[in-house]
């Protein structure tokens, strides 16, 4: 669940409660577990500037083709499916050679027994 500090701010008079209530309850499930909070740093700020999404078609099992992108340092989002494609992927590089190597590193060599291809569906 997402909620910004000024909303909840403006809802205390809404739900009856004042964040001095509320900040010890919050924090007793964020120490037991209940909750946690994480944040995600922008992959620009990463210095990862490319990026694609790509459909990935497998003729046979799915897990060897998903272990294989699961393996690459690229692949920041992977997706089993049904449809046309199997699996879909973001992938994040520092730059457009880099995208074109993990592209083409994904239309390498696959398992034995399996016979996939990469469409990549958009990059920037």
């Amino acid at each position: 669940m997402r909620v910004d500090a000024e909303r909840v701010g403006a809802e205390d008079h809404e739900i009856g409660a004042l964040a001095g209530s509320c900040c010890p309850r919050v924090q007793t499930l964020l120490d037991t577990g209940t909750v946690s909070s994480v944040a995600v740093a922008h992959p620009e700020l990463l210095g990862l500037e490319a990026m694609a999404h790509v459909s990935v078609a497998v003729a046979g099992p799915v897990a060897p083709a998903a272990e294989v992108l699961c393996e690459s340092e690229s692949a920041v989002y992977i997706s089993a499916v049904s449809g046309r494609y199997n699996i879909i992927a973001e992938l994040r590089v520092p730059g457009q050679r880099d995208l074109y190597d993990a592209i083409a590193a994904i239309r390498g060599p696959a398992p034995a027994s399996n016979s996939w291809r990469a469409r990549s569906a958009d990059s920037t």
